[in-house]
């Protein structure tokens, strides 16, 4: 057996968020934007008949950012995310304000059990977690790849796709 390729065999793990009020109140409202650009995008997508993100960039780019706040990043996860429901089919009913695609351009691990995050209120820095029992610690040897933020019954939970760059 060869061992697995970090870039296609990503560490996954899942931490939960414990961010202060005014964090909380940043992170909401950036799930509320990102929903809303989300429905946006679909709508332009169902008009002009697409679902490719290039199109859908093309058409919707500028005016997501001017419209909801969204960070350059932000606007892209929230267009691949639209584009992602329209090729599913799942673009029939709103988008809910629980959840945001995020790259490691959004969201970077810090030192400490902290993340920091892209919200429409700028950069919040180090918003505390922890890891959900018996994980594996993260480590600096862990480079992030993409992660999904939800928020489930008040609670943020981060599921994180780690590429493990420790050398062997």
């Amino acid at each position: 057996m060869t061992p697995a390729d970090p870039s296609t065999d990503p560490a996954r793990r899942t931490v939960r968020l414990l961010p202060t009020p005014p964090q909380q109140t940043a992170i909401d409202a950036t799930l509320r934007a990102f929903a809303t650009a989300s429905d946006e995008i679909v709508a332009a997508g169902r008009d002009h008949e697409t679902a490719s993100n290039r199109r859908l960039h093309h058409l919707c780019y500028r005016a997501v950012r001017a419209r909801h706040g969204l960070s350059a990043n932000l606007a892209v996860r929230a267009i691949a995310h639209a584009a992602a429901r329209l090729r599913d089919g799942s673009d029939r009913t709103p988008a809910h304000p629980d959840r945001l695609d995020l790259d490691a351009r959004v969201l970077s691990l810090q030192a400490e059990g902290t993340v920091s995050l892209s919200t429409v209120q700028g950069r919040v820095r180090s918003i505390r977690f922890v890891p959900e029992e018996n994980a594996s610690p993260l480590s600096a040897g862990h480079r992030l790849l993409r992660a999904c933020l939800l928020k489930e019954a008040g609670t943020f939970i981060l599921h994180l796709d780690l590429a493990d760059e420790r050398v062997l």
